[in-house]
């Protein structure tokens, strides 16, 4: 029996004058050991929040990760005022089909300046899968608190 060879196929979607699905493919390539390496490797740099000042609780819009196996979060916290200021930060995941939120995981209460990362999926720091949206939800208290902070993330297959 000879060598099997591994291809990369790029397909296009198209729609037929009576709606039907065709697949058309675009572009065929031989899966080349540096390729395969390159793919395991895919990252993508993401922006949840961007430094702001902020003084009430909220949450970040949801972000895609259904293609990734894991994310590692970074938290940094530039500025804090107020009375007894805390900040509580958590990364959620969508349930796809109640909507609602599950906890991935909870930072340490920040109560100063001061920066956290973790690694969430499977094997890793935080043992969970991110099912295929997840989000960044923030709760402010104290008396008269503001955050600056922002939180980024990286997200890889």
């Amino acid at each position: 029996m000879g060598k099997f060879k591994e291809y990369y196929i790029r397909l296009v979607q198209l729609v037929d004058d009576d709606g039907n699905l065709i697949m058309q493919p675009v572009d065929i390539q031989e899966v080349t050991d540096a390729a395969r390496k390159k793919l395991a490797q895919y990252h993508e740099d993401v922006t949840i929040l961007t430094s702001a000042a902020r003084t009430a609780s909220g949450q970040s819009a949801d972000f895609d990760c259904g293609w990734a196996k894991e994310v590692f979060i970074v938290v940094d916290v530039t500025a804090v005022s107020g009375t007894t200021p805390t900040l509580d930060v958590k990364v959620t995941c969508k349930d796809p089909v109640s909507g609602k939120y599950r906890d991935l995981y909870s930072f340490t209460q920040f109560t100063a300046i001061g920066t956290q990362d973790r690694h969430i999926g499977p094997g890793l720091e935080t043992n969970k899968g991110l099912g295929s949206k997840i989000r960044v939800e923030y709760t402010i208290g104290g008396t008269d608190p503001s955050f600056t902070f922002s939180v980024g993330a990286v997200l890889k297959s």
